[in-house]
């Protein structure tokens, strides 16, 4: 999608009334089309934080998903870690996100109505939450494809994205 005004009040509008959008950046996220200040601030103002450069890893020293709090909710069905670390798999491109409240950056919280649920090690977001109206935008600051990570060679990429999915449009059920 190309970050115009009128897609972010299209996908605006579409929270509001309860539905889920997961943004996922990749290939595409390193031409963001924001050349403007004013479609940099659509985007932060959408997806509740500052998107900048894409992080390029050297290739034998990949980001890793660290911390990881197992604790969540949707993060619960791997045990601790016992039934698949998250921790193994290979970063080497993302896009740098940060979480904006108020218009103001914050570190770890992200507010009221978000949250950082994963962090590259410890340092930049992977993956971000937030509430808007009565939906969900879900922010993951890679790609979904193999070309920036090998998460989706990883046994645990399907139910990963099947228990972050679940746990947003069926709230109820990752009680």
């Amino acid at each position: 999608a190309h970050w115009e005004s009128r897609a972010m009040n299209q996908f605006k509008a579409y929270l509001k009334a309860g539905g889920t959008v997961l943004v996922a950046f990749g290939k595409n996220g390193k031409d963001l089309r924001l050349s403007d200040a004013a479609s940099q601030q659509v985007l932060a103002q959408f997806a509740g934080g500052q998107v900048g450069e894409v992080i390029k890893k050297k290739t034998g020293s990949p980001a890793h998903l660290e911390p990881v709090d197992y604790a969540q909710s949707v993060l619960q069905v791997f045990e601790g870690g016992k039934q698949g670390n998250l921790q193994g798999i290979n970063f080497w491109k993302f896009v740098s996100f940060m979480p904006l409240e108020s218009e103001r950056a914050v570190s770890k919280s992200g507010g009221e109505d978000s949250k950082t649920l994963l962090w590259f090690d410890s340092k930049w977001p992977a993956l971000f939450q937030r509430k808007i109206g009565s939906g969900t935008l879900l922010v993951w600051t890679s790609s979904l494809n193999q070309e920036w990570t090998d998460f989706p060679k990883n046994a645990l990429y399907v139910p990963f994205v099947l228990e972050l999915l679940k746990s947003v449009t069926l709230p109820e059920w990752s009680r």
